[in-house]
């Protein structure tokens, strides 16, 4: 059914809930996971600042992969840099590009006025050429 997952994580409970939903498919798909995480950053004068650590970033995907592997599954990590409010545009290439069947990505509770999911989610789940499970 699905070959290969992409979840997006960032630490928050729901990605966190959308790693192990992630998790459980691909244990019963035998599809490959790829977890990644968008690094943001903005960009002055041609220089990139990250308004996040490599480090941390990198621990966090490395701890999802870990457990994920230590399950048997095929999975691998990836941090890749993105600008500040195009964490969306970054998923949906990476998407593309790793040819992904299915996107599991957590949302935050959204606002009365907002979206009715989290920014991001919302923006995936708008402009994905591939099914999306969202995650509260």
């Amino acid at each position: 059914m699905f070959d290969k997952i992409l979840v997006p994580v960032d630490g928050s409970e729901p990605s966190e809930r959308a790693a192990h939903i992630a998790a459980d498919l691909a244990s019963r798909c035998g599809a490959e996971v790829i977890v990644m995480h968008v690094l943001e950053g903005e960009s002055l004068y041609g220089d990139r600042i990250e308004l996040e650590g490599l480090a941390g970033a990198s621990d966090l995907v490395d701890r999802h992969v870990r457990r994920m592997k230590d399950s048997g599954l095929n999975a691998r990590g990836e941090v890749i840099p993105g600008l500040c409010g195009h964490a969306a545009r970054v998923i949906l290439t990476e998407a593309d590009d790793e040819r992904i069947d299915l996107v599991v990505v957590g949302t935050s509770a959204a606002s009365a006025w907002g979206p009715p999911f989290g920014r991001v989610a919302e923006q995936v789940l708008r402009f994905a050429r591939v099914p999306i499970l969202v995650v509260r």
